[in-house]
């Protein structure tokens, strides 16, 4: 089974499996071509959401790979970066929290990318890999894209990464964060109320 997000949906592929088979879920679709599926992320785009869901959408693998040749790949890396403390450290980008991340630039690895983009956004230099997490992987449309077909799918790959030694926090501000800040364990809702689905999973899954 291969899960992507979308806002805050959760979406399952089943391949070459059929709807019957799917129990305890929010909406069951059977995808026969391209166009069902993008029609079945406009109709989620519309929907007003209160609570985060669970989707699932039967298709062959062949469908499978043509869906995602209509979107623009674009590859990222970030960091769940943790101090002395037991502390996690978050970011406030556009009113919400979220974990410090970035796209990858040409030639880089993921691990470089990472390590760069904690750097940039939280302002810290003493910061380094531990171990590399599950990677995340969303859809969104791109303002940035002109043409008609604007989809991208993004693949964060994301690292634990240890803080061993005090350092101050500064928010890149021109990338619009507007705060970095330490969270304890016992503090995390403060950031589940405000974060993206994708997130919350892989915190949840972090702190198991």
């Amino acid at each position: 089974m291969y899960k992507v997000f979308f806002n805050e949906y959760s979406i399952s592929f089943l391949l070459n499996r059929d709807n019957s088979v799917i129990n305890n879920s929010d909406k069951n679709v059977r995808i026969n071509c391209v166009g069902d599926f993008f029609r079945f992320l406009e109709s989620l785009e519309k929907e007003s959401l209160q609570k985060d869901k669970d989707v699932f959408c039967s298709l062959s693998e062949k469908m499978f790979h043509k869906i995602f040749e209509n979107f623009t790949s674009l590859p990222a890396a970030g960091g769940v970066v943790m101090n002395n403390n037991d502390q996690l450290l978050f970011i406030k980008k556009l009113g919400r929290w979220d974990l410090p991340k970035g796209k990858m630039e040409k030639g880089e690895t993921p691990e470089k990318t990472a390590l760069r983009e904690v750097s940039e956004e939280c302002g810290i230099c003493h910061h380094e890999i531990v171990k590399q997490l599950p990677s995340t992987i969303h859809l969104y449309r791109s303002p940035f894209i002109k043409e008609d077909n604007n989809w991208v799918v993004k693949k964060t790959f994301w690292f634990e990464m240890a803080l061993n030694e005090d350092e101050c926090i500064t928010p890149q501000t021109e990338e619009d964060i507007s705060a970095v800040r330490w969270f304890s364990c016992n503090q995390l809702k403060e950031v589940y109320d405000s974060t993206y689905r994708s997130l919350k999973v892989l915190v949840t899954l972090y702190m198991k």
